[in-house]
């Protein structure tokens, strides 16, 4: 069990939050009148109290929100809990999406500190049932149903449908499939043939959203074995997954090259 240390907004992006002591959460929508509300998988952020006092700790002087975070609840260890992980506060319901955060610029707290928490113990959220929460309030886990649909992700492979020269019809299209063979698609990504920025987006997928790893090779049920657009030299073969943790992702890409067909692989 957790207890609620700080409940913070922000309405203005790029703007520390601060600590209001409650707020209202809203179905598939956030919490009322912070920036970062809206129909995404980030809507609400949590932050361990134990991490941010053992950072203060080090002798760093940070207030509650300071980090970006909404809820700082005491006796969890967010990252250490798997994605789909639910949080019951009072009416509130909660379901964590993601764990971590790429820091694309440092902030304050890293220019001074030269370390910030946030971007590997900070974790997030939507919102399945609305209510109020407040300071004092306790927190429950819920550990993710067993039952549960696996979570897959689309990646398109198109240099020109990363620049909006080709629309992307082969994403949705394996997006319906899956849909109908019973996996929850949580994320579809439209990105140019560059084996770097791949491999940064599977490792986001593995780590941060946790998409299921495919021992079984469970997608050559639903997809025809074998297919591969080939063609352009600077192609990242199916293997660019294993470049990155040694072992395939359950997502799948289409890769669009040239002229060639769409198609699917891993």
């Amino acid at each position: 069990m957790g207890i609620v240390k700080a409940v913070c907004v922000s309405e203005t992006k790029g703007v520390q939050k601060q600590d209001v002591g409650t707020a209202l959460f809203e179905v598939d929508n956030g919490i009322a009148n912070d920036a970062h509300r809206g129909k995404w998988h980030r809507q609400v952020s949590l932050l361990s109290f134990d991490k941010i006092e053992e950072f203060r700790k080090r002798g760093a002087e940070v207030d509650f929100g300071a980090f970006g975070e909404n809820l700082v609840v005491e006796g969890f260890d967010f990252r250490n809990l798997p994605v789909g992980t639910m949080f019951r506060c009072g009416e509130v319901l909660l379901e964590m999406t993601q764990i971590g955060k790429e820091c694309h610029s440092h902030c304050q707290i890293y220019h001074k500190m030269g370390d910030c928490i946030m971007p590997r113990e900070g974790v997030f959220a939507q919102v399945i049932q609305g209510g109020r929460i407040s300071v004092g309030d306790e927190m429950i886990a819920i550990p993710r149903d067993p039952n549960a649909p696996l979570r897959a992700a689309i990646v398109t492979l198109s240099d020109k449908g990363s620049e909006g020269e080709r629309v992307d019809e082969s994403g949705p299209a394996v997006k319906e499939i899956l849909e109908a063979n019973g996996y929850e698609v949580v994320e579809m990504l439209l990105l140019p043939d560059v084996q770097k920025r791949i491999q940064i987006e599977l490792m986001r997928l593995a780590d941060g959203r946790q998409v299921n790893f495919d021992h079984d090779n469970r997608w050559h049920r639903i997809f025809p074995a074998g297919l591969y657009a080939g063609g352009d030299a600077r192609c990242c073969d199916p293997q660019c997954s294993r470049h990155c943790r040694g072992d395939p992702c359950l997502f799948f890409a289409v890769h669009q090259s040239g002229d060639a067909e769409p198609c699917w692989y891993r």
